[in-house]
């Protein structure tokens, strides 16, 4: 057998992974610098290479070569190494987490994941424009009294490599949770707004993950996440001049293994946090990432004929 010192096996990192690939060996690129290998044999042989191109591998000592030090290449990749009886897989990964939510951006994502999400936003939402990303504001109805939906529109391109881990069948995914935040419901007069009439409410250390994701990368390494961290204004109780005044600060990474399992419905899943497991297995496979949304969000007329809908100003700062 020949064990790679500090690295993480696949089948630790995420049980479920089947195949020839579940004893592969993980490091975060940019985390190592030469790697400690050790042989059970009594003679190894040792031998590595990166797209049949040889990588320096030496015994760690002259009265040692049981032990060896493999040397990091430049870039992310896969090290086949073989100690004359034993192949090993080391995959060298690293990843880049991007948020877009510029005002006139729109999703590039065209997965089958995607149209599944767009179709329980617009079941669950209402009918907004949600290939549309940044500050937005759609009508919704319920049935028991509608009104206006408002948020910003994100949405998070991760990019791993090398590429190729994706056929290994290993998992990642985006995760994301809140740091702080800040949120205040006023009338005209600046008191504060009875709950029916007030904004959802976020905690620092909430886990914000996505429910749901495949864990799936694409065949060239990306991945997608998509939200829409907002609130409502309602017909039947705001009034004229209601503000919410809305400051959300995240932190978001791209990590490896099973995204976390929810149940419950698109309105009020229950998932298993993966902060913790993040953190104490070190799978973060990019740098920690903030993201702000700072906006306002005003009733500008609320109609006192019940059928006519409330209108409502947004402006304001994501990124």
């Amino acid at each position: 057998m020949v064990n790679v010192h500090g690295a993480k096996r696949f089948s630790e990192i995420f049980p479920g992974i089947v195949g020839e690939h579940r004893d592969d060996y993980y490091f975060r690129f940019e985390w190592i610098n030469r790697m400690l290998v050790e042989s059970d044999s009594a003679n190894p042989v040792w031998h590595a290479t990166v797209n049949n191109i040889a990588v320096a591998v030496s015994p760690e000592s002259a009265h040692n070569h049981r032990r060896a030090l493999l040397e990091k290449p430049s870039v992310p990749c896969m090290i086949d190494l073989d100690d004359g009886h034993e192949h090993a897989r080391i995959w060298l990964i690293s990843a880049t987490i991007v948020a877009r939510s510029g005002s006139g951006d729109t999703v590039i994502d065209n997965r089958p994941e995607w149209q599944h999400t767009l179709a329980l936003w617009r079941e669950y939402y209402g009918n907004g424009n949600f290939t549309r990303l940044g500050l937005m504001h759609f009508r919704y109805d319920t049935g028991s009294g509608g009104g206006i939906r408002y948020g910003a529109n994100v949405e998070y391109v991760g990019r791993v490599s090398p590429a190729s881990v994706a056929a290994t069948g290993m998992k990642f995914y985006i995760a994301r949770r809140i740091v702080r935040s800040t949120i205040r419901s006023l009338d005209e007069a600046g008191n504060q707004l009875p709950a029916d009439r007030s904004a959802g409410m976020y905690h620092h250390g909430d886990n914000d993950t996505t429910a749901g994701q495949s864990g799936l990368l694409t065949s060239n390494g990306e991945l997608f996440d998509h939200d829409m961290a907002g609130s409502v204004m309602k017909n039947n109780t705001n009034k004229t001049h209601d503000s919410h005044f809305v400051d959300i600060n995240f932190e978001i990474c791209l990590a490896i293994g099973e995204p976390p399992r929810c149940h419950g419905t698109i309105q009020a899943p229950i998932c298993t946090d993966p902060w913790p497991r993040i953190n104490s297995l070190f799978l973060a496979v990019c740098d920690i990432i903030p993201w702000r949304a700072n906006y306002i969000a005003r009733v500008t007329q609320a109609h006192t004929v019940t059928n006519l809908p409330l209108e409502i100003s947004l402006v304001g700062t994501l990124g």
